[in-house]
């Protein structure tokens, strides 16, 4: 993979298609890959997180009560 991707500054761009698991999405952007394709479920689950998730509802939360609470 990393001589794959060496290979792309002098030449034409290497598309990493099909990602299926961080670890090899991390090592490509490490490794400063031009593009990759992804399934749509594995980018859903790189753009949410459980804890920012929680947080924003609490948030939310918290802003209608205080506007409940304003004269």
């Amino acid at each position: 993979m990393k001589a794959c991707v060496a290979l792309e500054a002098d030449g034409p761009k290497l598309l990493a298609a099909s990602i299926r698991n961080e670890s090899v999405f991390s090592e490509l952007i490490g490794l400063r890959a031009y593009a990759v394709t992804l399934r749509p479920e594995f980018l859903n689950a790189l753009c949410t997180d459980p804890i920012t998730d929680q947080a924003i509802l609490a948030f939310a939360s918290d802003t209608a009560q205080s506007l409940s609470l304003a004269p």
